[in-house]
This record gives structure tokens, C-alpha cells and sequence, in this order.
């Protein structure tokens, strides 16, 4: 055989036969890459006894929260309530001066609520321009602004009982001193006095109180 033919042999890679015993043993078996490791006990879940513990406690500490929360949701309304009753009087005293015409506060007779009386104005009340000066709402006389009173709490006008109050054109309040009275219905816990005079002086006060 030529010397060149004998280098190339040389340098062609020789196939090693296998055997066939040596391929079965890296062949992993069956399901092994599927299976998970077992879980340790540091990473076991609740167990019914540590559950019921823990859902006691719960309860325990909603039921002792729950009343603060309810008397701070009731302030919170019964505030919201008193800062409209307030802000419709001063804008019906501005309007007053500003049209030179009476503005009138008139209760709403009637909502999906039971009224006690003339003087429950728990529907809440609308503002109108009283250009004939009647105290009553005509058919001229559209509505400028709208109260409404939120379900479950009740607004009083304890001073008279009467459905309207009416500020002339200088922009002060007619029949004397007002006083409305705000409360949660059924409770008598958080109740506030509104009190204003013809001279435009508005106080909010805490409890069923009378006016100054």
C-alpha cells in the first residue's frame, strides 16, 4: 500500500462498536423526570385546629371593631348632611341678595321614606326663586338647587315645624331663629343641632341642644 494511502488511514476516525448492555444502564428510567420531590415539613399547610383558631380570633376582633366603625360611619353622614344644610343656606342667602328676590328652603313632601310630619324634612328640601313672593313654588318658578337627605337619617326643622323657610331680599331668614336637628333614625347617639338667625349667623352644635 502506498505511504500516503497509509497516512490517511491513519487520520479517519475508527468507529468503536457499543455495547449494547452499557446503553441500557443511561437510559434513566421510566417516570424519572417527572418525579417531584417529597415535601419537607417545614412547608406543610394549616392544620383544622390552628384554622379555627385563627378564624376565632378574627371574630373576636371584628365584633370588638365593628360598633366603633358603625358610630364613625354615622358621624361621617351626619356631617356630610349638616355641611349641605349649611352650604344650601348660604348660597340661598348669596342668590337673595344677588336676584333682589325672596329664595325659600321648601321641605319635599314626599319619598320612598315615612315622613313623621311637617316637620321632617328627611326627603330633604329644594331652593327656588320665590319671584311672587308667596312662599309656595309656582310653575314659573323652577328649582336652583336640590337637597337630598340620605336614607336611614332624618333632618328635623324643630323650630316651628313649618315647611319652608324663606330668605328675603336683603338675604336674611323670616319668622326669627332656625334649628334643624340631624340624627341617624333609630339612634339617639350623634346628633347635631344646626342653628342661623336673620342676622346670618350659622352654628353647628353637638347633641339635641337649643339654639343660643
Amino acid at each position: 500500500m502506498p505511504a500516503a494511502a497509509s497516512g490517511l488511514r491513519g487520520r479517519l476516525p475508527v468507529s468503536v462498536p457499543v455495547k449494547p448492555h452499557l446503553l441500557l444502564h443511561r437510559v434513566p428510567p421510566a417516570g424519572a423526570l417527572t418525579r417531584r420531590p417529597a415535601l419537607s415539613g417545614l412547608t406543610r399547610g394549616f392544620s383544622i385546629v390552628e384554622l379555627m383558631v385563627t378564624v376565632a380570633i378574627a371574630a373576636i376582633l371584628l365584633g370588638l371593631g365593628a360598633p366603633s366603625m358603625v358610630n364613625a360611619i354615622r358621624s361621617a353622614q351626619i356631617n356630610a348632611i349638616r355641611d349641605e344644610l349649611v352650604g344650601a343656606v348660604q348660597f340661598a342667602r348669596v342668590e337673595a341678595l344677588r336676584r333682589a328676590s325672596p329664595i325659600v328652603l321648601l321641605r319635599k313632601s314626599s319619598c320612598d321614606v315615612a315622613l313623621s310630619g311637617t316637620a321632617d324634612w328627611s326627603c330633604g328640601f329644594t331652593v327656588f326663586a320665590d319671584t311672587d313672593g308667596n312662599g309656595a313654588q309656582g310653575t314659573t318658578e323652577p328649582s336652583i338647587k336640590d337637597i337630598g337627605v340620605a336614607r336611614g337619617y332624618q333632618l328635623s326643622h324643630t323650630a316651628g315645624g313649618t315647611t319652608s323657610v324663606q330668605m328675603n331680599h336683603w338675604g336674611q331668614a323670616t319668622g326669627g331663629t332656625q334649628r334643624f336637628v340631624i340624627s341617624a333614625s333609630g339612634s339617639s347617639a350623634r346628633l347635631t343641632t344646626v342653628c342661623f338667625n336673620a342676622g346670618g349667623r350659622i352654628q353647628a352644635l353637638a347633641g339635641d341642644v337649643a339654639c343660643p
